[in-house]
């Protein structure tokens, strides 16, 4: 792996432990990546401003793909590489009905996570920003998530998101078998994936995707894998992600499995 120009990391159960946090190792050896060259870049589900702080506090590169795909954005120049935002009219017939159903939906923008002020004592996703209706909003979407704490309230929701035919789910927690309080679904533009995504990022940085490598653990990085040729999945992964890894890393996301498989398979050769 001495050609790799390029790491690109799941952020939730790959680069972070389970209580979220990034050790001093994981920063130390993304540190070394970079100085050797490498570009490491966050590709994850959470919106943006979530992927920008975890990118500045384990040193990586200031571009991040956020939104499962949605949006590339430079942190560094204040700059939009790539975005795939849901029309508004779209974004309407989903708010209606989850106030209907008592569904909370947040609204992720650039810099921003949207929700209705019905939902303000939610614990799940905390927002200080919240709108009556879509024609309040002044930027654009790019994904929806909506959230709760009845599976079966979702998954019948979840049914009428994929009516929708210009909405996709691009990740869920409803099906993983991990402990949970929270049930949510990922919602964007049908077509938009982090494998879309990398495939614009790289040919606008000009990187052969031979010289790009992938770490993730989720059904939203299926789509990674599936563009990459060099693909890490953690000890962690749901067995989607484990039956297509090219290599399977030897310790979890909380004993630093990304960073111990970078130091001894990148920095190492």
């Amino acid at each position: 792996m001495d050609n790799i120009k390029c790491i690109l990391l799941d952020i939730d159960y790959t680069l972070t432990k389970n209580d979220g946090s990034i050790s001093d190792y994981t920063r130390d050896i993304l540190k070394k990546a970079r100085d050797k060259g490498i570009l490491v870049i966050l590709c994850s589900g959470r919106p943006n401003n979530f992927a920008i702080k975890k990118s500045k506090d384990s040193n990586s590169s200031p571009i991040v793909i956020a939104d499962n795909g949605a949006l590339i954005y430079d942190y560094e120049n204040n700059k939009e590489i790539y975005k795939n935002e849901i029309p508004k009219d779209v974004l309407n017939l989903v708010w209606k009905e989850s106030l209907e159903n008592d569904i909370d939906c947040i609204l992720n923008s650039n810099s921003t996570r949207y929700r209705h002020k019905k939902f303000e004592n939610s614990e799940y996703i905390k927002t200080k920003s919240y709108i009556d209706s879509i024609s309040e909003l002044n930027e654009s979407i790019s994904q929806i998530v909506i959230s709760s704490k009845d599976s079966n309230s979702l998954l019948k929701f979840k049914k009428y998101i994929e009516s929708i035919d210009e909405l996709e789910i691009t990740n869920t927690n409803l099906y993983d078998g991990r402990d949970k309080i929270f049930y949510f679904c990922d919602i964007n533009r049908k077509g938009n994936s982090k494998g879309r995504a990398i495939l614009k990022l790289i040919d606008n940085l000009n990187i052969n995707i031979n010289d790009v490598i992938c770490f993730g653990d989720s059904i939203n990085d299926v789509s990674m894998f599936k563009v990459c040729n060099e693909t890490v999945a953690m000890k962690n992964s749901c067995s989607d992600i484990l039956k297509i890894a090219k290599y399977i890393t030897d310790y979890t996301n909380d004993e630093d499995g990304v960073a111990k498989f970078i130091e001894q398979n990148i920095l190492n050769n």
